[in-house]
């Protein structure tokens, strides 16, 4: 009856879920969650943990359960790993899970409740993000192209330092009122400038920006001709919230 009732407990939970029991850790309940994470079907109910899941005999898992067994304390590991047999490939698989005690009335530690939530895509979608992200870094230091981001609601700019070295700003804040950077926009130019970021903040525009200009810079003085390619993002129908752009060098005209 009570591997009945945990069965019913972990079939009621809305993750990965499933019960050992004793020195072998013995799976005495599992649901239909777990076994996917584990990629193995419901006849690993009543098997040890070693022999339902023999690709795990080296990895940190069996020290992990007879450790909670030991001192009742419970375990959760955000970034859990492991490598396990899917679809007859070792692969690596990812997930957020939790170890906890079932004590018996006298507080004894009679078995052990694993929950995981499998988190793989997520990992891998993140991982893949990072590196797209280490690429375009790479990309525009390679090319030596500058980036800025106008935050168009708060009228501030992110930028990073080849973008303020080709302005001419002094070393400071990553983050800076968009009339500070317009400040440094030669004269002549100025006009031009705001006419080319009105425009692209027009809905009917397709939010595109690209122009030439010359900036002077505050120590030096020094003149450069910029040429800088963006598009406005829309928020909704009507308004243009966020502004990224490359910025790259010209030669002197």
């Amino acid at each position: 009856m009570q591997n009945i009732s945990e069965q019913r407990l972990v079939d009621a939970l809305p993750i990965g879920a499933a019960v050992f029991t004793g020195d072998r850790h013995t799976i005495r309940a599992v649901n239909a969650e777990m076994r996917s994470i584990w990629s193995k079907d419901s006849s690993v109910i009543g098997k040890d943990l070693h022999d339902a899941i023999p690709e795990i005999q080296d990895q940190p898992f069996f020290d992990l359960l007879t450790n909670i067994y030991r001192t009742g304390e419970a375990f959760h590991d955000p970034n859990g790993q492991a490598m396990l047999n899917v679809n007859g490939v070792l692969q690596l698989v990812y997930f957020d899970y939790w170890m906890k005690p079932i004590r018996d009335a006298a507080g004894q530690v009679t078995g052990i409740l694993n929950t995981a939530i499998d988190t793989t895509a997520a990992v891998i979608a993140r991982q893949r993000s990072e590196w797209i992200g280490e690429q375009f870094s790479f990309s525009m230091n390679a090319a030596e192209v500058g980036s800025w981001n106008l935050d168009i609601a708060n009228r501030r700019v992110w930028w990073d330092e080849r973008c303020r070295l080709f302005y001419g700003f002094p070393k400071g804040d990553d983050l800076v009122p968009f009339e500070e950077v317009l400040r440094y926009v030669h004269p002549e130019d100025r006009p031009k400038v705001d006419e080319a970021v009105a425009h692209a903040l027009r809905p009917e525009s397709g939010g595109n920006y690209d122009i030439q200009f010359r900036t002077i810079g505050e120590s030096h003085h020094t003149l450069r001709w910029l040429q800088c390619k963006g598009k406005a993002y829309l928020m909704s129908n009507t308004s243009r919230t966020a502004f990224p752009a490359p910025l790259v060098t010209l030669p002197a005209k």
